[in-house]
């Protein structure tokens, strides 16, 4: 078993992001997976409308809706 296999979400997959400060919602990709904190997955997030990437919980990230 991997670390990786820890992990809910795999790198690439789009994700939607349900955090505090979010104004409106955009879709995500999983950049990075992140060491467990406080016995929590962490990763890292990256919106094709923002210019930076987002460290997140996991617990705060759903699978995004497939396009038609």
């Amino acid at each position: 078993m991997t670390a990786d296999s820890n992990h809910k979400f795999k790198i690439g997959q789009t994700v939607n992001y349900v955090g505090p400060f979010i104004e409106r919602q955009h879709v995500y990709e999983v950049r990075q997976l992140l060491p467990f904190e406080d016995d929590e997955a962490h990763c890292r997030i990256k919106s094709a409308a923002e210019r930076h990437e987002r460290a997140v919980k996991e617990s705060q990230l759903t699978v995004a809706a497939a396009a038609p």
